[in-house]
């Protein structure tokens, strides 16, 4: 890693204070792989130096999971360690934060997997970890993911050989999408993400039922969104008081379709990630908020694991607006990193919802916030379906058309 040190400190200062908001006594959780050793021992020292009571560090070579679903007995596929249950409950009730990267050495580990067995683990290791996931879902545990760039990575970015030079070249493209470049990072974030939040509150007060998504291209889709949603975006506040941005960078403004009132066809315009393999010119058709049917030019496969899983992956979770004056649409890249590549185009989400976009959610059961039409799953994966011609319009309880986007542009009440 060749990047300039003060950067990266910067970059990790703007993780602890922006990102998951480290206040003094905390305890902080990474989940990153061995290649990130130098910046995770930075980010540790920073950590400990603003007042962090403990860091945890998990960093597993990816290498290992491949090794086990090659080579683990089948009746054996489905054992998680019975720690990690209580290792969640810990960092859901002990004032814990937690703040994930993306950035692979190997990024086709999972390559060729037997799907069967694939879901077996996967579908293990998601129920164990689902009430974490929903803790962070819902605001209750401070979380926050970014993206550490490795060679193979850089490689697929600029479809190069992986080296050193395709590295620092990615550094250079993510300084300022992170405003890294800017004298203050952390204070730009801060008044990026109060603007993202003042378009939330437009999105809100709206009182949209209805969001219509067309291009001219093929994507012709109907989201019916949940009653008296909350539109949320940049800083997450939450009960008590604590704000937080889950992902650096962030461009988004989000909320979640009512389970079952999507109805359409959309055509993916980005790779998608799904299960460690690249998923690339996706198209699902929705009847009744289900996919009913669905294909892809690569990756089909991993879409039928996906939906082996859970059934309830086929019902959307989150739908999110981004228009083209995000730094990462602009810089004409296609990332392959599902952080990046989200915050570049609107987009949905197949699997679980955000609670946290529901008013009264922490006081709701699962079973009733499935009622009310937020999807209740063990996945959850951003499929991108924004592009530089995609029309949006919102609809109001009346009927009323209202304008969003133009041309993949913010236009009415959230042109700025």
């Amino acid at each position: 890693m060749r990047m300039n040190q003060d950067l990266l400190r910067t970059y990790a200062q703007l993780l602890l204070k922006v990102g998951v908001n480290l206040q003094p006594g905390m305890r902080v959780n990474l989940n990153a792989e061995p290649i990130h050793w130098p910046f995770l021992n930075l980010l540790t020292e920073e950590a400990y130096k603003m007042g962090a009571s403990f860091v945890h560090v998990n960093a597993n070579h990816p290498s290992f999971g491949r090794i086990r679903m090659d080579h683990v007995p089948e009746e054996h596929l489905d054992f998680v360690p019975g720690y990690l249950e209580h290792r969640y409950e810990e960092m859901i009730n002990d004032n814990w934060c937690t703040i994930g990267f993306f950035g692979s050495e190997i990024p086709k580990a999972m390559a060729g997997v037997d799907s069967k067995r694939q879901a077996i683990a996967s579908r293990a290791n998601r129920a164990v970890s689902k009430p974490f996931s929903d803790a962070c879902g819902s605001g209750r545990v401070p979380w926050t993911v970014a993206a550490l760039p490795t060679p193979a990575w850089a490689a697929k970015v600029f479809e190069c050989e992986p080296s050193d030079e395709a590295v620092e070249r990615l550094w250079q493209e993510m300084i300022p999408i992170l405003r890294l470049d800017q004298e203050d990072p952390a204070a730009t974030w801060c008044e990026l993400a109060e603007t993202t939040k003042a378009r939330s509150k437009v999105l809100t007060d709206l009182g949209f039922s209805e969001l219509h998504f067309t291009t001219p291209s093929g994507t012709d889709l109907r989201v019916t969104l949940i009653d008296q949603g909350i539109w949320e975006g940049g800083l997450l506040e939450v009960a008590n008081g604590h704000a937080f941005v889950p992902n650096l960078p962030t461009e988004e403004v989000f909320t979640a379709p009512h389970c079952l009132g999507t109805n359409g066809r959309a055509l993916v315009t980005r790779p998608v990630e799904v299960l460690g393999e690249a998923v690339v010119g996706a198209w699902f058709e929705f009847k009744d908020g289900e996919v009913i049917d669905y294909g892809a030019e690569e990756g089909k496969r991993q879409l039928d694991t996906y939906f082996e899983i859970d059934p309830k992956a086929k019902f959307l979770g989150e739908i999110a607006l981004v228009d083209g004056s995000s730094p990462i649409f602009q810089s004409g890249k296609i990332f392959h990193s599902i952080l990046y590549d989200e915050n570049a185009a609107c987009h949905m989400a197949l699997g679980s919802a955000y609670p946290i976009v529901l008013a009264k959610a922490s006081e709701m059961t699962p079973d009733e916030l499935q009622a009310a039409g937020v999807n209740q799953c063990m996945l959850h994966t951003d499929f991108m379906i924004g592009s530089a011609e995609v029309d949006v319009d919102g609809i109001q309880g009346d009927g009323s058309v209202v304008p969003l986007l133009r041309n993949g542009d913010f236009c009415g009440p959230l042109a700025t």
